[in-house]
């Protein structure tokens, strides 16, 4: 089983029940059902979210902190048994090797227009997160549409026609794409299927 896989299912296994969060990135492009390998499990928690909460969400990954002190640099930063999160400006933010494979979970609160439909900002995607089954568990993930617009912004050109060959074949929604493509200032006519 892949390091990623064995990560998730330990993270989705403990976290409580009570705290919103959602997988974003390329566990969510693959729990979507689109061929990548993820490189890392990355946990979005809703902005509106407490700290005290956040913490008890990570407690699912307390065993793999390391030893401290911490590296107060978001880029560096490892979660250790002292300090397992660090608040960077609008981000608490804490990362985790688990069994050769890095979970972030970041909870950022940048102020974006409530509309704007991005991945990890704002609250308008959270009225949107889907439930994805795998392996025996139902997980929240970002709708694979809106994932796909950070896809694209970040040039991930294999990724992309990954993305485009599943969501040609299974369907997607077309106004929510055109919507998450705008958002990130890109011209959705290029994801048009149809005439």
């Amino acid at each position: 089983m892949p390091n990623w896989q064995r990560a998730l299912m330990l993270f989705s296994d403990n976290a409580p029940d009570d705290v919103s969060w959602m997988l974003v990135g390329s566990t969510a492009t693959r729990l979507h059902r689109v061929c990548v390998e993820p490189a890392d499990v990355d946990i979005l928690v809703h902005p509106d979210t407490a700290e005290e909460a956040v913490h008890r969400l990570v407690e699912a990954l307390s065993r793999y902190a390391v030893d401290g002190p911490a590296v107060q640099d978001l880029e560096d930063f490892l979660s250790t048994h002292d300090q397992t999160m660090l608040a960077a400006g609008d981000w608490l933010f804490g990362r985790w090797m688990v069994d050769g494979c890095k979970v972030e979970v970041a909870r950022i609160r940048e102020p974006v227009d409530p509309l704007l439909l991005l991945e990890t900002q704002g609250l308008f995607v959270w009225t949107l997160r889907e439930v994805v089954e795998w392996r025996g568990r139902f997980l929240p993930v970002v709708p694979l549409e809106v994932q796909v617009a950070t896809i694209v912004l970040r040039g991930q050109t294999a990724r992309e026609r990954s993305a485009r060959s599943a969501m040609t074949e299974r369907g997607f929604n077309q106004e929510l794409l055109d919507r998450a493509m705008v958002a990130r200032g890109l011209y959705p006519p290029r994801w048009h299927t149809g005439p």
